[in-house]
C-alpha cells in the first residue's frame, strides 16, 4: 500500500486522496490507470475505494497479486519490503532445494515478480548447474533464482532451514560463497578484504553530517573510514528507524552494509546508493 502514484491520465504524481476526489468529480475515469511513482519500480497500481463517497482510508495497491514493489522502492513501506523479502527468500529456498545457487543482483536489474516466478520455475527444472548449452534467448541460465534485498539476505542467514556453510550464493562470475563467508563481522575479523562485495556488520554510532547527510562511524578501532548516506532517504525507510532514533545521541547500534572497501580505502555501495544497502538494528540480530 502506498500513498501516492503516477496517474497515467493526468501525467503526474498525485496522492491517493486526490485521486479519490478526482474520481468523485469525474476528472479521473479509471481506478487502475496508475503506476508506482518510483521510476525503477513502475508496477501497475489500483486506487482503492474508487467513487466511494464515504471512503476514509484510501491508498494505492498493486493491481495484481503477482506484482510487488521492487526492493528499495522509494514509495513502498514496511509491509511491502517485508513481503518482498519473504518472496525472495522462499524462492531462494526452492532453488537451493533443487541444487541451484542464488545470484546476487543489483536492484536496478530486478525483473517483475511474474518474470521472477518464471525464472524460478525454469531454473529448477534444469538438471545441473553446469549445463550452459542452451541458445534459446528465453532460456534461463542454470544458476537459479536471484536476490536483491539486503533484508532477504539477512533473513536467509537467520533461517534455520538453510545451511550457512553451503556455497549457495553467486557473487560474481568467479566467486561463489557460503552465507557465513558473505557476512563479515568487522568487530571480530580483520583485515577487511579489498574490492570484495560482502555484508559487513558491526557496532556503530550515527551522527548528522552537513545537515542532510548521515555519518555512520564504526566503533571498532581498526575501521577508520565511516559510511555516509542521505539522511532523509535513510530515515524514510523502516530499516533506518534505529538510526533515526539514535542519531546524534552517542548510542551504539548495529549496521549491516552491503558493498565493498576499494583500494583507496573508501566504502562503495553495491547498488551505488548507500541507503539501499544499509540496514540498522538495535542488537546483533544474527546471534
Amino acid at each position: 500500500m502506498v500513498k501516492r502514484a503516477y496517474s497515467l491520465e493526468l501525467k503526474e504524481n498525485i496522492s491517493a486522496e486526490t485521486a479519490h476526489k478526482n474520481s468523485l468529480s469525474g476528472i479521473l475515469k479509471n481506478n487502475r490507470a496508475f503506476v508506482c511513482s518510483d521510476k525503477e519500480c513502475n508496477i501497475k497500481l489500483t486506487c482503492t475505494k474508487w467513487s466511494d463517497k464515504s471512503a476514509k482510508r484510501i491508498f494505492f495497491t498493486p493491481s495484481s497479486k503477482n506484482d510487488l514493489h521492487i526492493a528499495g522502492c522509494n514509495e513502498s513501506g514496511e509491509d511491502e519490503e517485508k513481503h518482498r523479502s519473504k518472496f525472495e527468500k522462499e524462492n531462494a529456498k526452492t532453488t537451493i532445494a533443487k541444487n541451484g545457487v542464488i545470484v546476487l543482483k543489483k536492484i536496478s536489474e530486478q525483473k517483475t515478480v511474474k518474470q521472477e516466478s518464471k525464472y524460478i520455475k525454469d531454473a529448477i527444472t534444469i538438471p545441473t548447474i553446469s549445463n550452459k548449452s542452451s541458445n534459446d534467448f528465453n532460456r534461463v541460465k542454470p544458476e537459479g533464482s536471484y536476490i536483491t534485498s539486503i533484508l532477504s539476505l539477512i533473513d536467509m542467514y537467520k533461517d534455520t532451514d538453510l545451511n550457512n556453510k553451503n556455497k549457495i550464493l553467486k557473487i560474481s562470475s568467479t566467486e561463489n560463497l557460503t552465507l557465513e563467508e558473505f557476512f563479515f563481522n568487522i568487530d571480530t575479523t580483520s583485515p577487511i578484504p579489498t574490492n570484495k562485495t560482502r555484508i559487513y556488520y558491526g557496532k556503530v554510532k550515527v551522527s548528522t553530517f552537513k545537515e542532510t547527510g548521515l555519518k555512520i562511524s564504526f566503533i571498532n578501532s581498526h575501521i577508520s573510514q565511516p559510511l555516509f548516506t542521505n539522511k532523509k532517504r535513510m530515515f524514510d525507510k523502516y530499516y533506518g528507524k534505529y538510526a533515526k532514533e539514535h542519531v546524534d545521541k552517542d548510542a551504539e547500534i548495529y549496521v549491516f552494509f552491503r558493498g565493498y572497501l576499494n583500494e583507496k580505502n573508501k566504502w562503495c555501495s553495491f547498488n551505488n546508493e548507500f541507503y539501499k544497502d544499509l540496514y540498522f538494528s538495535k542488537t546483533n540480530i544474527l546471534n
